[in-house]
């Protein structure tokens, strides 16, 4: 029964984000235009860095990524080779990050993140590692279900940053997991 449940909340979750993406993609078609008042955008040799006043961090990603969707609390960017997908209801091939950012009031990182993973099996939790970010104490986890994805949790100024990547193809994920840490590496408190 505790399965049928996590499957069932699991491909609602997917359902749901599929459907997003598709209305993301179709109403921005590649637009980096600021909708909310939150970013700005500023070319640099490396990439193209994103500042997220609203919630005090910036963040370089290569100029081959796409700004998909920014609501302030919720940024997400597409590489090239999920960007040429033509399916775009579940990520098939290339990587998608995310971050996150939610109000934690009391609660310490370490806490945040065993709430996060609560989700998972100890099967689906591939490996959970301790790290700094910008200085920060942080947590990366990677999980494997119906995908790679990384994940790395910071806590800071009782706000819970997840900077989430998505890879579709686990036999590529050595390929996207230095992507990530390369682009992660940037991320930086403002």
């Amino acid at each position: 029964m505790k399965i049928f449940w996590k499957t069932s909340i699991l491909i609602t979750v997917i359902i749901i984000i599929g459907g997003y993406l598709f209305y993301a993609n179709s109403n921005n078609q590649g637009s980096n235009d600021n909708t909310n008042g939150a970013s700005t955008n500023t070319t640099v040799s490396a990439g193209t860095t994103y500042a997220i006043e609203e919630y005090n961090y910036q963040i370089t990603f290569p100029d081959d990524w796409e700004l998909v969707d920014n609501q302030g609390d919720y940024v997400s960017w597409m590489g090239p080779v999920a960007q040429e997908q033509e399916e775009i209801t579940e990520l098939l091939q290339g990587m998608k990050m995310e971050i996150w950012t939610t109000d934690m009031v009391g609660v310490s990182l370490a806490d945040a993140v065993a709430a996060e993973l609560e989700i998972y099996t100890d099967e689906e939790i591939l490996d959970q590692t301790e790290m700094t970010v910008d200085g920060e104490e942080a947590i990366k986890v990677k999980t494997n279900v119906l995908g790679y994805t990384i994940a790395t949790y910071i806590l800071k100024d009782d706000i819970l940053y997840k900077v989430i990547g998505y890879v579709g193809d686990y036999e590529e994920n050595a390929k996207y997991v230095a992507q990530y840490s390369s682009i992660l590496n940037t991320f930086e408190f403002i």
